[in-house]
């Protein structure tokens, strides 16, 4: 009798037979069990967040590969057998429960364990035990001043750093607004994660008990690894002046701190007049509070009451330069380098004293070797960002770029103040998640009114896009906000990280800023360069053309060119236009009429311009033609013309030229024309023009052009002597609007000067220093320097870091080769 034919099992029939239903229903039972086990010992242990997450992440893994094994496999008494070759048996499920619970428990004890070595081997590297955060004081007693506990805890702070080995952490700025009004509210486990997420080995709290006329401090001394208290200190004096009594206690916490010569410190301050005190002690609660001239007024007047607080000048000097008022922060930086000072704290306030004088390169000789005294003085890091964003150092190393105030705020909660610049810096990267957190800080901190509209301006590069943000954030801004509207945008622009943004905040200012205050034209103006030079860095050159020749034309020619544009998704777009009719041909006789240094269009009769009227602030349109043509090879038609134009009406004498600027360009281009004697006589007057006008600070300019006339004549060595020392000496506004005081043409042939001689790590240290955005004129010359460090970084094998240069020009809209000729030799 023929056998019937097996009834063939469905897929899910199948997967039911070898109970990989049971298997998959098992897995997650005690996944999440493993998990929540974890989640409650894993704390215990202090483990980093990234054991747990790991954990989940192989708990996720695991399960197909068990559903995988389920299929493959059948759980028997005799072990695990290949399905089909088993024999039946009964349900292995209970013991198939207890071998995973077990395998689950392993896991758990396993992963406990590992945190365990982690704990002991790992991070007593991480932390600093000379790091010590200290606490606002609890207070108890009746007719409390509020900031009681805070006072005590800032000349506990202050007393300790700089003590010995010891650096102090101020713990106020991290609290919430609810534990700042009440700092009873902040637990003990709080306090040691606090500590602890800024590598602090230990953490102070205490007590403040005011009864009538006298003052109980009691302070404990914790380990931030335990929360255990390992020193106590207390002291009893005057009500008026607890914080003297507050140093006292603490001063029995130093020989925990300090095994050998214990100093005492009170003695910075114990002698000093307490209205010198009480002055300091507000001024550093208006620091906190980003109250900048408050700040200034209570520092100025403790220093007053007592001119041997050295402390008090130098914080006040560091406020008043954050109220941009320079002539108290020099009198009082310079009233503290008279004063016997820590030799870091010397070299701190020579670099704070150089950054005033706009001398990045001295500032930041200063402040690195405050550093190399201290690597945890975060006052030293904020302010070597702060001459990195606002002046221009002609060599940035790396690792102290706009990294800088990411570093201060990583050593020091008390630089909550720079928040302001590490988000300016992260919504340039484009980085939406992060700087959706720091905005949550920087709101936090009661920001000034100016600050934070600049910031979301430029937040809404991120949230909205260009389209979207120029229809409504922006062109409001424009009307309100202008000058926070092109400071964002100029940030935007900077490093070519978000040109269509930039451009888009341009275009607003340039058509909706309608305020006519005194500031008005200067605004257009430096609208008008960046828009300009974001193009550049696009690779737009026939936009850049056609929006500066409208401009040389009329202020109502640009205006009406700029009415047609359109915003998109990339940027600018001008619509497209007939060819304009070629120029005049210049007169045979014309001085003019000499073989050029590089191919340029036929020569331009030297028809003369009107002068613009006063009110028009594109009047200097035909500066920014030289400037540009010689920032981009497609526009060296456009700025050798302008330039032959201008040494002819301008000739012989060059008297007529009213701007260092124009002359220096001036002479660039009959240089790089290889027109001699024009260059010559420009050059002269100059010269003349600086000592006319004691333009001392201007100097520069002629050191520069002997430089690129050395070049001019193959004597590279005489170039290089003249480059070498050669720095801007202009004030931070200068360099940040005027088109050469940053040293963009010097700074770029230094570097390619540099690769030519082999030296790859000076050209990428020159080239880096295009990237910040403290000139608006650094944008023409991004293309360029991405070029030179691309090629620089290969020279050396840093093979990945070329890659991200030429993923950037590529970004950019560049080939792989590069803007090639840009900023051409003469």
């Amino acid at each position: 009798m023929a056998r019937q034919p097996q009834k063939r099992r469905s897929f899910f029939e199948e997967l039911k037979t070898r109970r990989v239903y049971r298997v998959a229903a098992v897995y997650v039972v005690v996944a999440w069990a493993l998990l929540q086990g974890a989640d409650l010992l894993l704390p215990a242990f202090s483990a980093p967040d990234w054991v747990f997450r790991a954990l989940v992440l192989v708990t996720l893994a695991g399960f197909p590969t068990a559903l995988i094994l389920a299929w493959i496999f059948d759980l028997t008494p005799e072990g695990l057998e290949r399905t089909g070759t088993a024999r039946v048996h009964a349900s292995p499920l209970p013991r198939l429960l207890r071998r995973t619970a077990v395998g689950g428990l392993i896991l758990i004890v396993l992963a406990a364990s590992s945190v365990a070595v982690y704990r002991a081997l790992g991070v007593s590297s991480e932390v600093d035990t000379s790091r010590v955060m200290v606490f606002p004081m609890v207070v108890s007693g009746a007719s409390v001043v509020s900031t009681v506990g805070e006072d005590v805890a800032t000349m506990i702070g202050h007393a300790l750093d700089g003590t010995g080995p010891l650096r102090w952490i101020d713990g106020w700025p991290l609290l919430d607004a609810e534990r700042r009004d009440d700092v009873r509210r902040l637990t003990l486990e709080e306090a040691q994660a606090l500590a602890s997420s800024r590598k602090c080995g230990f953490f102070v709290m205490g007590r403040v008990v005011m009864r009538g006329d006298s003052a109980q401090v009691l302070v404990e001394l914790r380990d931030a690894r335990t929360g255990e208290a390992v020193a106590r200190g207390e002291s009893v004096g005057r009500s008026e002046d607890p914080w003297r009594v507050g140093l006292r206690a603490v001063n029995n916490l130093l020989p925990f701190l300090i095994p050998t010569a214990v100093p005492d410190v009170a003695v910075g301050f114990a002698d000093r007049p307490p209205a010198a005190v009480a002055r300091f002690l507000l001024g550093e609660s208006s620091f906190r509070r980003t109250d900048f001239r408050a700040a200034v007024d209570e520092f100025a007047a403790a220093f007053q009451e007592d001119p041997t607080f050295a402390v008090a000048a130098i914080r006040g000097a560091q406020a008043a330069s954050w109220e941009h008022d320079v002539e108290k922060a020099r009198e009082l930086i310079d009233a503290a380098l008279g004063l016997e000072l820590l030799p870091r704290d010397r070299e701190f306030a020579k670099g704070v004293r150089a950054y005033l004088e706009a001398d990045a390169e001295a500032a930041t000789t200063h402040l690195r070797a405050a550093l190399a005294a201290d690597p945890g003085m975060a006052v030293a890091w904020a302010q070597l960002g702060e001459v990195n964003r606002h002046l221009t150092p002609l060599e940035v190393e790396a690792g102290y770029d706009d990294a800088s105030f990411e570093r201060a705020l990583a050593t020091d909660a008390g630089a909550e103040h720079v928040v302001y610049h590490v988000l300016e810096a992260t919504i340039a990267r484009g980085d939406v998640q992060q700087a959706r957190a720091l905005l949550q800080r920087f709101a936090a901190t009661d920001p000034d009114p100016d600050l934070a509209a600049q910031i979301d301006a430029m937040f809404a590069c991120l949230s909205q896009g260009p389209l979207n943000a120029y229809g409504g954030v922006w062109r409001q801004a424009a009307r309100d906000r202008p000058l926070e509207l092109l400071v964002g945008a100029t940030q935007l622009a900077a490093g070519g990280r978000q040109p269509a943004c930039a451009e888009a905040m341009y275009i607003a200012l340039l058509r909706e800023d309608t305020a006519r205050d005194l500031a008005w034209q200067g605004r257009y103006w430096g609208a008008f360069v960046g828009l300009n030079g974001a193009l550049v860095a696009r690779n737009q050159p026939e936009a850049v053309e056609r929006l500066i020749r409208a401009a040389m034309r009329s202020f109502e020619d640009f205006g009406s060119l700029l009415a047609s544009a359109t915003i998109g998704p990339t940027g600018l777009t001008l619509p497209t236009h007939a060819p304009p009719p070629p120029p005049p041909a210049m007169p045979a006789d014309s001085a003019m009429a000499v073989v050029p240094a590089v191919r340029v269009p036929a020569p331009t009769a030297a028809a003369p311009r009107a002068p613009p009227a006063r009110s028009d602030p594109l009047r200097e349109s035909s500066l920014l033609a030289l400037f540009a043509g010689a920032a981009h090879p497609a526009l060296e038609s456009l700025g050798a013309e302008e330039a032959r134009r201008e040494l002819v009406q301008n000739g012989p004498d060059y008297e007529r030229v009213q701007s260092s600027e124009r002359l220096w360009l001036l002479a660039y281009w009959a240089t790089r024309l290889g027109l001699s004697a024009d260059a010559d006589r420009v050059t002269a007057r100059l010269a003349r023009f600086i000592d006319e006008r004691q333009l001392n600070n201007r100097t520069y300019l002629t050191v520069s052009l002997d430089a690129f006339r050395s070049l001019g004549a193959a004597d590279t060595a005489a170039a290089v002597r003249s480059f070498a020392g050669l720095a801007p000496n202009e004030t931070r506004e200068s360099l940040a609007w005027r088109l050469l005081a940053s040293l963009g043409f010097e700074r770029i042939t230094r570097a390619v000067l540099a690769l030519e001689r082999g030296d790859a790590e000076v050209a990428l240290r020159l080239g880096r220093g295009f990237d910040g955005g403290a000139a608006i004129a650094h944008a023409y010359f991004v293309p360029l320097s991405l070029q030179v460090r691309r090629d620089a970084a290969t020279r050396l094998g840093r093979t990945a870091e070329a890659n991200q240069y030429s993923a950037r020009l590529r970004g950019l809209g560049w080939s792989d080769i590069g803007p090639e000729t840009v900023a051409q030799f003469p």
